[in-house]
């Protein structure tokens, strides 16, 4: 199941740049897993493919976020100018609580199902409908 790695950024060649390619490269796994799924949902017509098709993208969403500590925490830091890079990353312990605070007032779902939907236009899927 998904967990985090530990990466030494430090042992990187270029460790701004190269921390971006090591958080894509989580949801670009399941992106590719997704995509997998998809294909065999189409030759075989198994609905039941969809739950872990859902659940891959989802996770790709979710982690794209750019919350530290999430991937797209990262990539943002990895984005942005050294001196805002590093104001941004003493958020990184506090990221737990703005998840769970925009998962309680509803807003986490709002950006997650959205993206889980555009995504899986591209992979010829059905959209989630949440009411």
């Amino acid at each position: 199941m998904a967990r985090p790695i530990p990466v030494n950024f430090m042992q990187l060649r270029n460790p701004k740049r190269d921390m971006i390619w090591v958080a894509i490269a989580g949801a670009a796994a399941n992106l590719l897993f997704a995509a997998c799924l998809s294909v065999l949902l189409h030759l075989f017509h198994i609905r039941l493919l969809l739950l872990p098709i859902y659940f891959n993208v989802g996770l790709a969403v979710f982690n794209l976020l750019p919350i530290p500590p999430l991937d797209g925490g990262r990539v943002l830091a990895g984005l942005l100018p050294d001196a805002l890079a590093y104001r941004y990353g003493k958020i990184e312990p506090y990221g737990i609580f703005i998840i769970m605070g925009l998962l309680w007032i509803g807003l986490l779902h709002k950006v997650v199902i959205p993206g889980i939907n555009i995504v899986c236009i591209f992979l010829d899927v059905p959209r989630i409908m949440i009411g």
